[in-house]
């Protein structure tokens, strides 16, 4: 067996390998707002939000799988059929980006003619996540005004944990 980085794909798979990163950051801007929604759920639950109600970012990226930020926001907020059924469609098609995709398509990766139906499927993967993560920026903008703070003041300080977290802060 051809090791990945001595395989050589036709021309065309480049576009297949764009999209794959494009739908693993769609995928991830999903996780990143599913985190806001939880974390401003809570503070709502909580009696209203604090500043220091943030930091607990840094727990449920390093210590929550995505599965598991689905499963607790069912104890956190009420959302429709249709929002659920759509993170669980994002939830199994992150997973199998992440862990099976190449696997299952290596074949068709050394073929140019399959490309094309990779890429529109990897199109619709990266437009799944988009949709999954706009119910969730949708819900964090119902909950803001009932935390009792000022909305950008949360917004500003989810954004501050985030690019501490990134920095290594």
């Amino acid at each position: 067996m051809t090791s990945v980085e001595t395989r050589r794909y036709p021309e065309s798979a480049r576009d297949v390998f764009a999209w794959y990163g494009a739908a693993m950051h769609a995928a991830q801007f999903f996780e990143g707002d599913l985190i806001t929604l939880h974390l401003t759920a809570r503070a709502r639950n909580n009696g209203g939000g604090t500043l220091s109600d943030v930091r607990g970012w840094e727990d449920l990226v390093s210590r929550h799988t995505l599965g598991r930020l689905l499963k607790e926001m069912e104890g956190l907020v009420q959302v429709s059929p249709h929002v659920r059924e759509t993170w669980e469609k994002a939830l199994a098609a992150r997973n199998r980006l992440a862990h099976s995709y190449f696997w299952s398509h290596f074949e068709q990766l050394s073929a140019s003619e399959a490309h094309e139906d990779l890429v529109i499927g990897l199109q619709g993967d990266a437009l799944l996540f988009s949709e999954a993560a706009a119910a969730a920026r949708d819900l964090v903008e119902h909950l803001i005004p009932l935390l009792g703070i000022e909305p950008n003041t949360w917004i500003a300080a989810l954004q501050e944990e985030f690019e501490r977290l990134r920095d290594g802060a």
